[in-house]
């Protein structure tokens, strides 16, 4: 690891604390020395200039567990100052696992996470079945940034319950293994498990952990709690997110387990959704419980195409067209009983914020395949349907017809409003997170979070200081994983460290490359405007650009 002296800068040391001028000295990556006026010793000097001197930061929700097998450095999370990503979220991962479940667990992930299923198959080595082998193989990898990793429920369940998992509650005997698989898992480094209500599979078929019943999850928070480990989860919809909060809270609190919801969203068409969830949690922390909700400082929009998304899975019927090819999608649209059915289930949905049929005034139409409609772009679905008349399930049905199904749309999910989004992301319960960078990769760029975050919220709007904003993203965030190692600016921390100008950052807009396995395209960001990203010591990117350093390591659970 590396030796060097940041000399000249003003440090903000990831406490809360005010902002100081010091040095700071590194030796064997880690941090020795904070003072001002440090002499060199003969190590390599990077001289501040009065910028910033920071913690890295660290984003608690990635879908990077495949990804760094082709992309080690995590392009471009260094480039906006990122040196840890915690892995494992949603209930998906890579173990535990058996050979003969890995087809299945390749496909729920590429669906679910929108990354493609070749790149799984090119890319992993699949040296391990245990989740214990899995985290000495991690122990083995070169990285750009530091990855920790959650465990997944649903893989725990399938573990031991096989295809059972898919469809019931354990019994008393199931239920006591997949807590000792999760305390095997734990005691290999995993920070905690992580859980859905949400997600399906792409035959609609609802993931493992949906059908833990309260036994199995009190035994799970159990040897959570027992080693400081937290729980991730994912709401299943709006409508049932504070019930589902008091429902995790109890769990939270007779254990004190820390849970993080994933994600709560300023939503326009619901104005009451994210101030009574805020309450919620405000009174569900009072009463002893210690969960919080992440919330992303990105507008969420979402690029929505007919060919591979998760946009549709809570419309079964319309996601039978995303799960065919080409020439089966134009067989279903032919149908008459499909049509009826796909009539029937925009007449009933009530429920489908990645494309929600009951306002198409709100879904844009964002490309079209053919230049004689290219008029339509920038107007919405609803123009569309009343422009052309008939059922608006009709009309989508034809529009993908004529357009050869290389049309897409534009939906804004939530976050739309920055000034309410502002005073969400202030409360104490909700924590600065939810990026899910490294997912989605042709729906939008999930990079940049902590960019946008800064000049936004901190630098141009004031919502935060310079010192309370740079604890969300590096100190707060190490407490809540348990590892106290990282996210400081003292002697003794991990020498994870960001070099920046507050008037040189910027949020750069999404590009298309065709970077992965395949020559696959992903939306990606220009980098940030940091002028130096350290991880252990060792810069690993340099005013932009990646070094080619590979310092970093497996995230494993250390108090500080």
């Amino acid at each position: 690891m590396g030796d060097m002296l940041i000399r000249g800068g003003i440090v903000i040391d990831g406490t809360g604390e005010a902002a100081r001028p010091a040095d700071v000295r590194v030796r064997g990556g880690k941090i020795v020395e904070v003072a001002s006026g440090l002499a060199s010793n003969g190590e390599a000097v990077v001289e501040a200039d009065g910028a910033f001197v920071t913690p890295g930061f660290i984003d608690t929700h990635t879908h990077y567990d495949a990804s760094i097998y082709w992309d080690p450095v995590c392009d471009p999370m260094p480039q906006h100052g990122v040196t840890s990503v915690l892995i494992g979220n949603c209930s998906l991962g890579l173990a535990p696992l058996r050979p003969a479940d890995r087809s299945r667990l390749v496909d729920l992930f590429s669906y679910i996470e929108d990354i493609p299923q070749t790149a799984f198959e090119s890319a992993i080595d699949w040296t391990w079945e245990t989740f214990g082998e899995y985290a000495d193989a991690m122990r083995t990898l070169r990285l750009g940034v530091n990855v920790g990793t959650l465990v997944s429920h649903s893989l725990l369940r399938l573990y031991v319950m096989g295809e059972d998992a898919w469809h019931r509650a354990a019994t008393a005997a199931e239920a006591q293994a997949i807590a000792l698989e999760l305390r095997r898992s734990l005691e290999a480094g995993a920070l905690g498990m992580s859980g859905s209500e949400f997600d399906k599979d792409r035959g609609g078929n609802r993931v493992p952990c949906y059908f833990a019943d309260d036994q199995e999850l009190d035994l799970l928070f159990q040897e959570l709690g027992a080693r400081g480990a937290l729980y991730e989860f994912v709401h299943s919809s709006q409508a049932a997110l504070n019930d589902e909060l008091a429902w995790i809270a109890e769990f939270s609190r007779r254990h004190n387990v820390v849970v993080i919801d994933n994600a709560l969203l300023q939503l326009p068409n619901n104005p009451a959704y994210a101030p009574r969830a805020v309450a919620q949690l405000q009174a569900l922390n009072e009463a002893g419980a210690r969960v919080y909700a992440m919330m992303s400082p990105r507008r969420f929009d979402i690029d929505v195409n007919f060919d591979s998304s998760l946009c549709f899975i809570k419309l079964p019927v319309w996601n039978e067209i995303i799960q065919v090819d080409r020439p089966a999608k134009r067989t279903l649209l032919a149908d008459p009983d499909w049509q009826r059915r796909a009539r029937q289930e925009f007449d009933s949905c009530q429920d489908s914020p990645l494309f929600p049929v009951y306002r198409i005034g709100d879904i844009r139409i964002l490309a079209v395949g053919k230049d004689e409609y290219e008029d339509w772009v920038g107007q919405s679905f609803g123009d569309l349907a009343a422009a052309r008349g008939g059922h608006p399930a009709d009309v989508l049905g034809q529009w993908l017809l004529d357009n050869d199904f290389d049309c897409r749309f534009l939906v804004s999910v939530g976050n739309t409003d920055p000034a309410l989004l502002g005073t969400f992301l202030k409360a104490p319960q909700i924590l600065v997170s939810g990026s899910d960078a490294g997912a989605h990769l042709q729906m939008f760029c999930a990079v940049g979070d902590t960019t946008l975050f800064l000049t936004e919220y901190v630098r141009d709007k004031k919502v935060f200081s310079w010192e309370d904003g740079i604890h969300q993203l590096t100190g707060r965030q190490a407490d809540l994983l348990n590892v106290g190692n990282r996210g400081r600016i003292a002697v003794g921390m991990a020498a994870d460290l960001v070099i920046f100008r507050p008037e040189e950052l910027h949020y750069a807009p999404e590009i298309v490359v065709n970077d992965l396995p395949g020559d696959l395209p992903r939306l990606t960001r220009g980098p940030g405007g940091y002028r130096y990203t350290i991880v252990n010591g060792e810069v690993v990117q340099a005013n932009g650009t990646a070094t080619g350093a590979l310092p970093a390591r497996y995230l494993e659970p250390q108090l500080a």
